[in-house]
């Protein structure tokens, strides 16, 4: 009997000693960082500081819907855009690491958060699933200050039925219909959607499976696991309506935010249509989206994105919700008067007749916009150019981050170059709100060419204003007056600045006008560009 005591008394002390174990790694999670899908962009100290928060942020005919944040350390409390994943599962806690798509995203500054919301097929029912999307999002909004929360810059994302979740979610914001009681002070509008693989017009779904011979649309199956979520009897006019009720296509409007959208090329469960209607409905209103199919992925592609694809996801958000990246680099590499230029710069062997200007978009850095130009800056300095890739401080008068009252500090380097290195030709080039500054610099400064890669003219961006850096005009025209050779590029698919690129080419016709077929947003090194640099 004693030793059955004992053995008892061991099996609740070492039960005890795991319990206390296991809890202490719950609160004080180590995301990996050996199994981050890009590197590169992992440069905040995963091993230190990392706040982990799990908390029951509602609570729905007895069910507790939980939601997990994990908090980067940063080096600040400032407000932090926040990466949100919906669980349709109903479950929230993070494993205990993160990788891939997560770990890139929270490396990037990003607060990963993770919510269960009621998608069951036995007992939840439209619309309960996209009233606890939205309440998490008012939840995230009511404690913006404990959790470093900026709430207008909440990604809502998910895979599949989390796709469509969070799709549904972020294209209602203004939809009072859908919006629980909890945290009613708040809207649930987000500042951006990335749906990988999420249905986004359940009216056609079937249809549209049915035209599609990659799409496995066996109708017992997928009467029986869709329709439920509805809650209709299939093909009867009630469900109908209730189908167009609960697609996020049906509430699609100009005030919707940014749009990113992935499907893989093998997927066999989403017909492409699904993504590429929701693609052009967005657009045709005027909201930034991409739509990109990763091949050889199936229904599961978040798990396949690569480096690059996470890439673009990064910039595109940094670019248009003006997300600054936190892996931002200066480089002080020019022997002349401290605080003049921050940035890098190219030498050629020998006399310089010849420089290149690069300018990044918002929230990129000089070493981003030379990763993308590589090859470029390559060819420029073979050619015995000068490449001065000027870093996030100098452009943008209109942005915080980086102030500029007028072209001092281009003036200076351009005389400093004239004078000290013979240079008697000056080219710039600029992505997206960078072509914006280029296009500026080339007027005011009389530069032989300028490239304008998926941005557009200052005075289309910013008004006339007393404190305006670019420079001003009296008459109407978006280019009073052009200056120099100019080559405007832009992505078939990025609806918003090849709109502008064509404003610009109704005024001035001579100007060369390059549409790259199958492309969206950001750089495009094509031929023309070599060319009208010289670098040919």
């Amino acid at each position: 009997m004693k030793k059955i005591l004992v053995v008892l008394i061991l099996l609740i002390l070492v039960s005890g000693l795991i319990f206390i174990s296991w809890n202490k790694t719950k609160e004080s999670i180590t995301p990996k960082t050996e199994e981050l899908i890009n590197p590169e962009l992992s440069k905040v100290v995963l091993d230190e500081k990392i706040r982990y928060k799990e908390v029951i942020y509602d609570t729905q005919e007895g069910l507790e819907l939980p939601i997990s944040i994990i908090i980067p350390d940063t080096g600040n409390d400032n407000p932090k855009p926040v990466l949100l994943f919906f669980n349709a599962a109903g479950n929230s806690f993070f494993a205990k690491e993160l990788s891939g798509f997560e770990a890139s995203m929270f490396n990037e500054g990003y607060i990963i958060a993770k919510a269960g919301v009621r998608y069951f097929e036995d007992t939840s029912k439209f619309p309960d699933a996209y009233v606890d999307g939205k309440t998490v999002v008012r939840f995230l909004k009511a404690n913006a200050e404990l959790y470093e929360v900026d709430s207008d810059k909440i990604l809502v994302t998910g895979s599949s039925k989390n796709g469509l979740i969070a799709n549904f979610v972020g294209v209602t914001g203004d939809r009072e219909e859908f919006e629980g009681d909890a945290y009613s002070e708040f809207d649930s509008s987000v500042g951006g959607i990335i749906n990988f693989a999420g249905h986004t017009d359940l009216g056609e779904f079937y249809e549209d499976g049915m035209a599609d011979s990659q799409v496995d649309m066996d109708a017992e199956g997928y009467i029986a696991k869709n329709w439920q979520f509805v809650n209709c009897e299939a093909f009867t006019p009630e469900c109908d309506l209730r189908e167009v009720e609960a697609s996020a296509i049906t509430y699609v409007d100009a005030n919707d935010p940014p749009t990113y959208l992935f499907l893989g090329s093998e997927d066999t469960l989403v017909p492409e249509i699904q993504l590429t209607k929701m693609r052009d409905a967005l657009q045709a209103v005027g909201v930034p989206t991409v739509y990109e199919n990763i091949e050889g992925a199936p229904h599961g592609v978040m798990k396949f994105l690569e480096d690059e694809h996470v890439a673009r996801i990064v910039a595109f958000f940094s670019e248009e919700l003006n997300i600054p990246r936190i892996n931002e680099q200066t480089f002080d590499e020019v022997d002349v008067e401290e605080d003049f230029f921050t940035g890098e710069i190219f030498m050629p062997e020998g006399i310089s007749e010849a420089a290149l200007f690069l300018f990044h978009g918002t929230g990129g850095s000089s070493q981003g916009v030379i990763k993308k130009t590589q090859d470029l800056i390559d060819e420029a300095i073979a050619q015995g150019y000068i490449v001065v890739a000027f870093n996030g401080r100098t452009p943008y008068c209109e942005k915080p981050q980086f102030k500029l009252d007028d072209f001092t500090k281009v003036r200076k380097m351009i005389e400093d170059l004239t004078t000290t290195y013979g240079v008697e030709t000056y080219y710039t080039y600029g992505i997206s709100q960078g072509g914006v500054y280029a296009m500026a610099v080339s007027q005011e400064f009389g530069f032989d060419a300028v490239v304008v890669d998926s941005g557009n003219h200052p005075l289309q961006e910013f008004p006339h204003e007393p404190n305006q850096c670019f420079p001003k005009s009296n008459s109407g025209a978006i280019i009073p007056e052009l200056v120099g050779d100019v080559l405007l590029i832009c992505g078939e698919e990025d609806t918003k600045f090849c709109g502008r690129q064509e404003e610009i080419v109704n005024q001035h016709p001579e100007v060369q006008s390059i549409v790259v077929p199958n492309s969206g947003h950001g750089s495009h090194m094509i031929p023309e560009i070599y060319e009208i640099f010289g670098l040919v």
